[in-house]
């Protein structure tokens, strides 16, 4: 099957909700949730085998010097480097060239061979503020 790189395709919650409960870290997540998440974002890029959600990544950025990939899934019956590759390569391309201090990769599971390949870095220079039991959301927000 051949894949297809879309960017900022017509995305219902169905698809990607299907598609985010093939992958373990992203099962569960409330529908509409997902979809302001993906309304949210400056650009999402997917990948298709025919008319099936196969990969897909978010894009969020300030436009100006950052731009944080996130959510990046693939369908685990798919051969990650297949998906991931064309996936990122799409995601990262309308941001390069525009003098961007960073291009930083959030939550991906990804091959650390194939992510330097593509360019990128381990990163220790950020620190992340995690929710506390408190504060943290219900499930599949």
């Amino acid at each position: 099957m051949a894949l297809t790189i879309r960017l900022d395709p017509p995305l219902g919650p169905d698809a990607l909700k299907a598609l985010w409960d093939r992958v373990p870290r992203t099962r569960g997540r409330d529908p509409e949730a997902v979809m302001r998440a993906v309304q949210g974002s400056a650009l999402v890029a997917t990948a298709w085998e025919d008319d099936r959600l196969v990969g897909a990544v978010r894009v969020i950025t300030d436009g100006v010097y950052y731009a944080a990939l996130c959510d990046l899934v693939w369908d685990p019956a798919a051969a990650a480097e297949a998906v991931v590759r064309p996936l990122l390569q799409a995601a990262v391309a309308p941001f390069l060239g525009r003098n961007f201090r960073a291009i930083v990769l959030l939550d991906a599971d990804a091959e650390p061979e194939l992510l330097a390949d593509l360019g990128f870095e381990p990163s220790t220079g950020s620190w992340r503020r995690v929710h506390t039991a408190e504060e943290r959301p219900a499930r599949g927000v």
